[in-house]
């Protein structure tokens, strides 16, 4: 017997019959080495990887959601354009990390407020950072801090790292 887990959502008001209901039933709990053995299970992920990326290349041609054509350099810039982290997701995991293991920082306590108020801002798609300090931060601070898995801190890690193109709006004339 499959283990199971309980899915919740809300359906948005406009959702059709079920919108403004609440939904709730037990389906089976995502294990990943299970998942890779199920039968057609490469092509629904490589169905869902295409549909991923269409969504990007139209997001790229109307100008949408600050994506870029850098967001299509790799299976990992797809990978984090395609998932999302909210700013207070990304809030959250700031207030669980052990800050102490960021020990190839010398005071901490001096780039902590920086890094909260700035770090959230890779849920929109924009980067407040250089990219030396970018990559400073990806490597002596989030690697640091990160949990084994950590999905936020591999978000965050590609965000800090990925070289992205320009934003349109942003291109000199």
């Amino acid at each position: 017997m499959t283990n199971r887990t309980t899915v919740s959502f809300r359906v948005k008001d406009k959702g059709g019959p079920s919108g403004g209901h609440s939904l709730s039933k037990s389906v089976p709990a995502f294990d990943w080495e299970g998942f890779k053995r199920t039968p057609n299970a490469e092509e629904f992920v490589k169905k869902a990887y295409f549909a991923a990326v269409k969504k990007i290349m139209r997001e790229v041609e109307e100008s949408k959601n600050g994506t870029v054509e850098s967001d299509l350099d790799s299976v990992e810039a797809v990978i984090a354009r395609a998932l999302s982290f909210t700013k207070d997701d990304i809030r959250d995991w700031i207030k669980t990390r052990d800050w102490s293991k960021a020990s190839q920082v010398r005071d901490i306590s001096k780039v902590l407020p920086e890094i909260e108020k700035h770090l959230p801002d890779l849920a929109t798609r924009r980067n407040p950072f250089s990219t030396e300090v970018s990559a400073k931060i990806a490597d002596k601070i989030i690697a640091a801090v990160a949990d084994d898995p950590d999905p936020i801190a591999e978000f965050l890690f590609t965000a800090l790292t990925t070289q992205r193109s320009q934003d349109p709006e942003l291109l000199p004339l």
